[in-house]
């Protein structure tokens, strides 16, 4: 039996969500899902970035700051992102 400590509990959720946007969805839902799966990964990543470094419990959650802390420095309009603003 595997056990999913309280440090991992979050992590283990975008984990199975990710494995359920790699399955193959009915094809009668196949866009509503991919889509729901995509939308609760991204609100799911964005929730994580944004906890404060003496916040971040997990290894997980520091990646996530120390990720937040470079995209913060990066402007949308340059390399990689180039979205016209």
């Amino acid at each position: 039996m595997v056990e999913i400590t309280k440090v991992h509990a979050e992590w283990a959720v975008v984990g199975r969500l990710r494995l359920l946007l790699e399955e193959t969805p009915h094809e009668k839902f196949n866009v509503t899902q991919s889509y729901a799966l995509f939308t609760s990964i991204l609100c799911w990543v964005l929730q994580h970035i944004r906890i404060p470094d003496v916040d971040a419990v997990s290894q997980g959650d520091q990646y996530a700051h120390k990720l937040y802390k470079t995209l913060s420095q990066v402007r949308l309009k340059d390399d990689p992102w180039r979205i016209h603003v």
